[in-house]
């Protein structure tokens, strides 16, 4: 049995730490903040369920993520299944997400601009796989129209970067792709999308992502103390304290100033840029919808998440007939004056509750980021420390994506390490 130590108690890290206990080794994880979860965190705020980071939900494609996580959990008894009902709140009006498949939504003269530009892309579809950053993507994939009405005003707004400096090798996986004959099948057919991750979720009765965490980590040891040192030898020393290997969860602009490495010394944290994001927790106005995404650049908020459609437990009771909880995110930090100006001009009325600044939510690359990571990486791994989730590897991982890079770790830390 090997002495571990994980680094940060996000989804990462919980499931890197439940998967090696499972393994029979000795895990203890490392939390600087003063409660688990990381970016999906939740508290409750005048009995409403706060998802303090935009708010999270679970599916996945990987067969391997699905077992090991239902294998944690009772699907019937402890969640609750949903279709996803997203739009996109455009003018006045509320159009389909994705918006490709909702055209005949939209007014008829931008329609009219909109078939031609799709079928000159079907056209050029042979030069897409030249496309070198997101803007050129976008706008070779789905024509000028749509992506001046949609793609490029919420995409700039939600990266607060230059789309055209962001490298699709770091996009890849992560895109939509769709085609003309799948565009023409959902405005013909008016078919539900299906092939998103999200286009059906799961989520829990009550506790939000939090009861995720709690559940994962039930029976293993949480230090709430931050992990100011990490000292390399034959035996990693943690705090002080000794581990035989180490899985780093946190932010890896911190590893140049908590360890002594030699692939560390180049390390800037201006090299790797990330956005923070002001999340709201707010009551609104009952509608149907999962979440709706907000393109406007007169509005400063890009996106509403309606959590209280994703459980009756999330809602207080003091909310009444007609009310539902909601979050509402901002990307970077904003004054209340700033929010309310910009609840003042969403849809469903919200009412602001309780507010939260995350410094870090959204990771962004740069052509050379992964390059850069990977050296890291090696040269933490031959000394028994392993990089694992979205600021660690500065990967954008939605919640399978994180816990299949656990597996991954764990998978390593055991071929190392051995299982008992």
């Amino acid at each position: 049995m090997a002495s571990i130590a994980v680094i940060g108690s996000g989804i990462s890290g919980a499931s890197c730490a439940r998967l090696l206990r499972d393994n029979g080794h000795s895990v203890v994880i490392y939390e600087s903040k003063p409660r688990t979860g990381g970016l999906v965190a939740c508290t409750e705020e005048e009995g409403n369920l706060f998802h303090r980071v935009g708010g999270h939900v679970f599916n996945s494609h990987d067969p391997r993520v699905s077992r090991w996580f239902w294998s944690l959990f009772d699907r019937e008894a402890e969640f609750i299944f949903a279709r996803r009902n997203a739009a996109i709140y455009i003018g006045e009006s509320f159009i389909g997400y994705p918006i490709e498949n909702h055209l005949y939504q939209l007014p008829k003269d931008q329609v009219s601009k909109i078939i031609p530009e799709l079928l000159e892309v079907a056209r050029e579809k042979k030069n897409l796989g030249n496309t070198q950053n997101f803007y050129d993507f976008l706008l070779s994939t789905f024509g000028q129209t749509l992506c001046e009405e949609y793609f490029f005003p919420y995409n700039t707004k939600i990266w607060n970067a230059d789309l055209r400096e962001m490298p699709m090798s770091w996009l890849a996986g992560k895109l939509p792709m769709p085609d003309l004959a799948s565009i023409l099948h959902a405005n013909v057919f008016r078919a539900d999308e299906q092939s998103m991750v999200h286009s059906t979720f799961f989520y829990p009765r009550t506790g939000g992502s939090q009861f995720i965490i709690d559940k994962i980590i039930s029976d293993i040891e949480v230090k709430f103390e931050k992990c100011s040192s990490i000292v390399l030898g034959e035996r990693t020393l943690v705090n002080g304290c000794r581990y035989d290997s180490v899985v780093y969860t946190g932010d890896i602009r911190d590893l140049n100033s908590i360890i002594e490495l030699t692939e560390l010394k180049t390390l800037s944290a201006s090299h790797f840029p990330s956005n923070g994001t002001t999340t709201v927790l707010c009551s609104c106005d009952s509608n149907p919808y999962s979440w709706v995404y907000i393109p406007s650049i007169k509005i400063r908020s890009h996106r509403m998440i309606m959590t209280g459609n994703f459980s009756p437990s999330n809602n207080s009771v003091a909310l009444g007939n007609g009310r539902i909880s909601c979050t509402v995110e901002f990307v970077g930090r904003c004054t209340e004056a700033e929010v309310s100006e910009a609840l003042s001009m969403l849809p469903f009325n919200p009412k602001a509750i309780s507010l939260n600044y995350e410094s870090n939510s959204y990771v962004i690359q740069a052509s050379n980021t992964r390059s850069e990571i990977d050296k890291i990486r090696e040269g933490l791994r031959a000394r028994n420390v392993w990089l694992c989730g979205r600021f660690a590897e500065w990967e954008y991982y939605n919640m399978d994506a994180a816990i299949a890079s656990a597996m991954h770790v764990a998978d390593e830390v055991c071929a190392r390490v051995g299982n008992d």
